[in-house]
């Protein structure tokens, strides 16, 4: 995840030291207590926007912002959301899974959610566990028996005696 953007009176002192007093990177990011990468990347930015020091009267900070960093904002929920009370109605059927809707969910949004971000959403509808905590097998003893759960009927049978 990217790093939040430093505050424009910020950028507007990077600028100057950069263009007015030509510093180096190096003692801009020193003097501004910013990474180097930081720093470098808003005098790049600065010189592909043709600006010079001193800036325009009328260059405001959303001006300055725009032409730094370009119009275009981050859309939001730009890939559909999975139907998670149909999630939660269809998993009570026999024979369904996740997988199995998730499949169902692509061929519908093939530019949807991948299958863990797809199950991380549904045990917070559910109420059955946290995002932070997904759906894991929890062993509780030394004797742990994993059943193929589409199976419709299970045939238990009784442990010989006598063998280890």
């Amino acid at each position: 995840m990217s790093r939040p953007r430093i505050i424009m009176r910020q950028i507007r002192e990077v600028l100057r030291l950069s263009l007015s007093e030509r510093r180096s990177i190096r003692e801009i990011s020193q003097a501004c207590s910013l990474p180097k990468s930081t720093v470098s990347d808003y005098v790049k930015r600065a010189k592909q926007a043709g600006l010079c020091w001193p800036l325009p009267d009328d260059l405001d900070d959303d001006g300055l912002e725009s032409l730094l960093f370009g119009t275009s904002t981050p859309t939001v929920g730009a890939k559909p959301m999975p139907d998670l009370g149909y999630l939660h109605r269809e998993l009570k059927r026999p024979h369904m899974t996740l997988m199995l809707l998730w499949v169902e969910y692509r061929e519908a949004h093939p530019d949807g959610y991948g299958y863990t971000q797809f199950c991380a959403y549904y045990p917070g509808f559910a109420g059955m566990a946290s995002s932070a905590q997904p759906l894991r097998n929890t062993y509780t003893s030394i004797c742990t028996s994993f059943v193929f759960a589409l199976q419709p009927h299970l045939h238990v049978l009784p442990y010989p005696q006598g063998q280890n």
